[in-house]
């Protein structure tokens, strides 16, 4: 299948070092429908990942389809958000509150990363979200 869409990401010698397709692009491959809440929150957190790794504007990265999509999955997506929170440190602290409208993010601990985490599992065990 041909795509003309195609982008690369090459090192500074042109060497091609991936393929970045729109976000209009995946959602033609991938077929979606029936998927399981798993699977679909896998596919899209892979095309978030890619379309926003170079990007350094929280704006823009959780403003991006993918991210949204993965917010519109609801409460049934929570307990994926904190384990990959946990194991790969993404930063799901907006689709986390925008889900459960809960902020247990203590003033202080704002921009200290590891403390956010630890903050959103708490919570998780304090309200018997199992993950």
């Amino acid at each position: 299948m041909r795509h003309s869409n195609l982008q690369y990401i090459t090192d500074d010698t042109g060497k091609k070092l991936s393929v970045v397709l729109p976000f209009k692009e995946y959602e033609r491959l991938v077929e979606l429908k029936g998927a399981d809440v798993k699977r679909e929150f896998e596919i899209y957190k892979t095309i978030w990942k890619s379309e926003t790794m170079f990007s350094s504007s929280t704006t823009e990265i959780i403003n991006h389809p993918a991210y949204l999509h993965i917010i519109s999955l609801g409460k049934e997506v929570v307990p994926l958000l904190l384990r990959d929170m946990q194991q790969t440190s993404n930063h799901w602290f907006n689709a986390l509150y925008k889900i459960t409208g809960a902020d247990p993010i203590p003033e202080e601990h704002s921009g200290k990363i590891q403390l956010m985490i630890s903050d959103w599992l708490k919570w998780a065990k304090d309200n018997n979200i199992d993950f």
